[in-house]
């Protein structure tokens, strides 16, 4: 028999998600991760990694859902605890790199989440030498043929909607078992919102229209009104800045399907039996009718198995649409207990509270954290 715990981890103002699976009579477990940081404290992601992960423990695949940092700075610290086996992210095109560069500079961002973007290869390399986790980067959900300026022989290229849990489990040579149903589907869907309302800034910013590279220049030049016209057009954008968030489904499909039991889960008012596939969901944007069709048409293979969600960007309100309240799922905000944003939004929260719906908010306090078997 096949069982997985599910955990949405206590990190606070982050993120820093575990899958770990079983079978009866086998001695190989797959454990998987969504996610690992925290603007609250990183050294709370790196207790919960001791916490959860043995020294040397095998991590078969880590997902990224993008470069923030309350995302991915506890990264290092796996890579060092764990032997991290492969990592997913979402490419990034040319064109939006220099977008993304400029920001880490307008915020003073540097560590982990600067070198990954700058060379993800020698990055990790340098981190886990003797290990080396092999890198694996998702293309744009509509746009796999532009550029992406990285270079091919030290990653591997796969495309939005593929399941890489085959490539995951072909290690242990698991055929004819229950993990042959279980799928993971990344996608990486341009935030082309985010991008367009910071080219209008800059357009306020300086009355006139500015390309991508023209932005690098008028930075480059190290004018001090120039990169203060800059840095108010990134601090504008709604919801902050983001050229890329990769999604995960994780779940089953087919004719005799797992699911959640009652007992068998750490929040008291789990709402009983549900489907046994969880999207999660970064920092995704996924207001507005277009972004939500966008993720509906991803996972229209899949949507019908959803039976969990982590609801985007900590619950902000930028990132959230209604139609969250019409699936059939228990839903997980990660926030931190006290955080300058105001995370999650009371309209969210509201939102959901109206419906008869109680979503789980993990914090940094254990007690907060959430499990799940799926059997």
């Amino acid at each position: 028999m096949l069982r997985m715990i599910r955990s949405f981890l206590p990190v606070g103002q982050g993120a820093f998600y575990c899958e770990s699976f079983s079978q009866k009579n086998t001695h190989d477990n797959i454990n998987i991760v969504y996610d690992c940081g925290s603007q609250t404290d990183v050294k709370i992601v790196e207790l919960e990694i001791r916490n959860n992960f043995r020294y040397g423990e095998t991590i078969d695949a880590l997902f990224i859902s993008h470069l923030h940092e309350d995302h991915v700075n506890g990264i290092p610290y796996l890579l060092a605890h764990c032997n991290v086996k492969r990592i997913y992210f979402p490419l990034i095109t040319s064109k939006n790199r220099k977008l993304m560069e400029i920001y880490y500079y307008v915020n003073n961002i540097d560590g982990f989440s600067f070198n990954f973007f700058r060379d993800p290869y020698e990055t990790v390399r340098n981190l886990s030498p003797d290990n080396t986790p092999v890198l694996n980067g998702i293309d744009e959900a509509d746009n796999e043929d532009e550029s992406i300026d990285w270079q091919q022989d030290r990653l591997r290229r796969q495309r939005s909607g593929d399941n890489v849990f085959e490539d995951i489990k072909a290690p242990y040579h698991l055929k004819n078992t229950a993990y042959d149903k279980w799928l993971y589907i990344p996608f990486n869907f341009r935030q082309t919102a985010r991008v367009q309302s910071l080219l209008n800034n800059l357009q306020g910013q300086f009355q006139r229209t500015i390309t991508e590279d023209e932005m690098v220049r008028l930075w480059e030049n190290n004018n001090p009104g120039d990169r203060d016209k800059i840095k108010q057009a990134y601090a504008k954008v709604p919801g902050g800045f983001n050229v890329n968030s990769m999604t995960l489904f994780s779940g089953e499909i087919g004719d005799t399907l797992s699911q959640y039991k009652r007992g068998c889960c750490s929040i008291p008012y789990f709402p009983g039996c549900k489907s046994p596939g969880c999207l999660y969901m970064g920092d995704y944007d996924a207001s507005g009718t277009m972004k939500w069709k966008d993720l509906q048409k991803a996972y229209q293979r899949y949507w019908q198995h959803i039976g969990g969600v982590q609801i985007p960007h900590h619950g902000s309100h930028h990132n959230f649409n209604p139609d969250f309240l019409r699936m059939d799922a228990f839903f997980i905000i990660s926030a931190g207990y006290t955080n300058r944003y105001h995370h999650p939004h009371a309209s969210v929260v509201k939102a959901f509270l109206l419906k008869g719906i109680m979503p789980h908010i993990v914090t940094e306090q254990a007690g907060s954290a959430a499990h799940f078997v799926i059997f």
